[in-house]
């Protein structure tokens, strides 16, 4: 795969350079030297899926797996589609906001929780109990 196909597929999936960058613990400008080059080398190829959470597929427009008639199989590459491609940016902009979803109904859940223990240590605090109330959340009495 070469440098600027990689460029392409990432923009048609409104991936930042800049985020990735930071999710693969690589400087910009060492991302942005992978789209030079004629061959981008698959290790990188593989952190870049991972961060993404795609196959190597998303890349090279999913190579089948064919049965030879024997034992093994044999790789049939197939090409991409500009309608393969969208379908896959697609899915990868679907799976980003299940994901932002899913963290937003985190945040909302954690909010709730941390209300509930506020509560729990203002009306411990106002009754003669034995719990110890952190000095941070004590009134101070004026």
């Amino acid at each position: 795969m070469t440098g600027n196909r990689l460029r392409e597929l990432l923009t048609l999936g409104n991936v930042s350079i800049k985020g990735l960058a930071e999710k693969l613990n690589m400087t910009q400008p060492n991302l942005s030297a992978q789209f030079k080059v004629q061959d981008v080398k698959s290790g990188i190829l593989e952190r870049i899926c991972e961060v993404l959470g795609v196959t190597m597929d998303f890349f090279y427009g999913g190579t089948k797996y064919m049965k030879n008639g024997g034992e093994g199989y044999v790789a049939k590459e197939e090409t991409v589609g500009v309608a393969q491609e969208e379908d896959a940016a697609i899915l990868y902009k679907k799976r980003q906001q299940s994901l932002a979803d899913a963290k937003d109904q985190e945040i909302i859940f954690l909010k709730g929780q941390v209300q509930a223990l506020k509560e729990t240590i203002q009306m411990l605090g106002g009754k003669n109990s034995n719990v110890d109330v952190p000095m941070p959340l004590q009134k101070k009495n004026a």
